[in-house]
């Protein structure tokens, strides 16, 4: 396919026709055609009018330019690693603004009481876990800025009903309304949260009752 393309090329360019090879199954060559080019059984060409590799080519052979492929060598290509976290001694850049390995929610949280029943998420972080043993308060976050999403997932203990209630300063829902947290043993609710645009504010959705 190479050669024949190469050939269709080279034709074109010098105004004459290549066929071949000759006495390969009936070669049709049409009436008046002058200049004809013939490759023999060997792929050689025949006859008056032939042409070498070197006269588009210049000093290359026909093969070599076939075969020869551009190579780009890539340097400084940020790369994900077996987390999908870039790596960190490459970056991404563009028109000034950088995204780097350490971009923002890389890590989770096991969330424990810290004052009483008060839970305190930090914002920085992408994974929250809280298992539900007491009556829950949740305080005002921290590492809340702009940009900041993170998932929180609640799991009642098997007694259940711990009722859950937030600040609602920085917890905001749909609706203005506080959700009502599943109290069922055993059961699951999860909080899908992202910083309003000004990153002062918790803006959550909740997904209740997963058993």
């Amino acid at each position: 396919m190479k050669l024949s393309l190469a050939l269709l090329l080279v034709c074109s360019t010098l105004g004459f026709a290549a066929v071949g090879p000759s006495g390969g199954g009936g070669t049709v060559i049409p009436g008046g055609s002058t200049n004809v080019a013939l490759l023999n059984g060997t792929n050689v060409f025949t006859g008056t009018n032939t042409f070498n590799t070197n006269l588009i080519f210049g000093s290359s052979t026909l093969q070599t330019q076939i075969d020869s492929k551009p190579t780009v060598a890539l340097t400084n290509v940020a790369r994900l690693d077996q987390a999908n976290n870039l790596t960190a001694a490459n970056t991404i850049t563009n028109s000034g603004n950088t995204i780097s390995a350490a971009s923002y929610g890389s890590a989770q949280q096991t969330l424990t009481y810290s004052t009483g029943t008060n839970i305190t998420v930090d914002a920085s972080k992408a994974l929250h876990f809280v298992s539900l043993t007491n009556t829950t308060y949740f305080a005002q976050p921290t590492g809340l800025a702009v940009g900041a999403s993170f998932t929180v997932h609640l799991m009642q203990d098997s007694t259940g009903v711990r009722a859950v209630t937030f600040n609602t300063n920085y917890w905001r829902f749909p609706g203005g309304l506080q959700p009502t947290i599943t109290t069922n043993a055993n059961s699951y609710s999860v909080l899908s949260c992202v910083a309003c645009p000004f990153g002062t504010n918790v803006f959550a959705v909740p997904a209740l009752n997963f058993q």
